[in-house]
């Protein structure tokens, strides 16, 4: 595994950007913001990150990632799974309406984002155009996949288990082709470890406490996939600061049958750590 650090900062910074040209590092120059991607097994790595830090530019976990060898991947029995492909905004989006059209809201924080329990079909402004991809994301909505009849037909076909295939709604409530939601049906127990914690937030209106992870391998409990019928789940654990999203979990046949079948397009995985 290596990590891809994604560093910005104010494209008037002279004296950074003199300084990433002499390390020979490319610079991705906005009007008002430049960026640049540094990886962990580049000489002089350390150099470069404590440089930036003295002008309090840090590396931004959400935009940067991990990038993970072939035997990693293939020797995981449990994996990581996200999209990659964020299209559109859950509808109504207008003041966040879809909230109580989508989901039961009776015990949902607005401070923190907990409690949601879906109650109903998704709606979208318009129909994905997956072209040669048959996963996406919808914006707000970090733990629900959209999927292909391709998809559905491919699920279906090797009997994956602990999914169901969920119709998608236009705005005028007429079931869109091509398009539905890939619903995981169950939720493992809590087994995130404090070794992946970077840190824990704790609600200040109702105490949950949910967690941002540090970049690199996740580490879970493995007794809690002991007795797992499924090949997809959800984690119980939360995670983000501007959001209260499960992790999705994919087992390794899972991960074989989406590489197999050439339907992967769009999708990351992560291998979790077992301990």
């Amino acid at each position: 595994m290596k990590k891809k650090y994604r560093f910005t900062f104010g494209s008037n910074k002279k004296e950074i950007i003199d300084f990433l040209e002499e390390k020979q590092i490319e610079i991705d120059t906005g009007e008002l913001i430049s960026a640049c991607e540094i990886y962990s097994d580049r000489k002089n790595v350390e150099e470069i990150i404590n440089f930036l830090e003295t002008y309090n530019i840090r590396f931004w976990p959400a935009t940067s990632q991990c990038i993970y060898t072939e035997q990693e991947l293939d020797e995981a029995e449990w994996l990581k799974v996200k999209g990659t492909w964020y299209s559109g905004y859950p509808q109504p989006e207008r003041d966040s309406e879809f909230i109580n059209i989508t989901y039961d809201s009776s015990n949902y924080c607005d401070k923190c984002y907990k409690g949601l329990v879906q109650k109903d079909s998704f709606r979208m402004k318009k129909k994905p155009n997956f072209g040669a991809r048959n996963f996406m994301m919808l914006n707000w909505v970090h733990d629900e996949l959209f999927v292909s009849d391709r998809v559905e037909a491919i699920f279906k076909k090797n009997d994956v288990k602990g999914v169901d295939f969920y119709k998608v709604l236009s705005k005028s409530q007429k079931e869109m082709e091509n398009t539905k939601q890939l619903y995981i049906e169950n939720y493992i127990e809590p087994g995130f470890m404090s070794e992946s914690v970077e840190k824990e937030l704790i609600c200040p209106k109702c105490g949950f406490m949910k967690y941002l992870t540090k970049l690199g391998f996740i580490y879970y409990n493995k007794d809690v996939f002991n007795d797992v019928n499924a090949d997809i789940v959800k984690s119980h654990d939360k995670f983000g600061e501007l959001t209260c999203c499960s992790i999705i979990i994919v087992s390794q046949r899972l991960r074989k049958i989406i590489l197999d079948n050439n339907i992967g397009r769009g999708l990351v995985f992560e291998p979790l750590q077992l301990v």
